[in-house]
């Protein structure tokens, strides 16, 4: 009896284990997509790396908004537009320039007041 116990508990400790397991890849995995425009009156040069480090407001699809960091290896555009995909672990690894016309419609709101 013991031993079907003991590998009982086993077998439910590896199921939670795996459990968390795959909810923690799911959770940091995903990435969010926020809205910005380009900012350059507050980037940092960080002249050992020739990095440009950001701190922006951005604003998700339905017009939530939070300030996030990231870098680029260049200077971005004045007053440019982005779509900006953030990991939770990663932070910003992916961005593309949109027109003012391609942003969701309650990201246009933030931007056209």
């Amino acid at each position: 009896m013991n031993y079907l116990r003991k590998n009982l508990f086993l077998i439910v400790s590896f199921i939670i284990f795996m459990i968390l397991v795959v909810s923690a890849y799911y959770f940091f995995s995903q990435a969010k997509t926020f809205y910005t425009q380009v900012d350059n009156t507050g980037v940092e040069a960080r002249n050992s790396s020739r990095r440009y480090e950001y701190s922006l407001k951005m604003y998700d699809k339905n017009g939530k908004s939070k300030v996030i960091k990231f870098t680029t290896s260049r200077l971005l555009r004045e007053d440019a537009f982005l779509k900006v995909k953030y990991y939770n672990i990663s932070g910003v690894n992916i961005w593309e320039e949109l027109s003012f016309n391609e942003l969701p419609s309650k990201v246009k709101r933030k931007y056209s007041s």
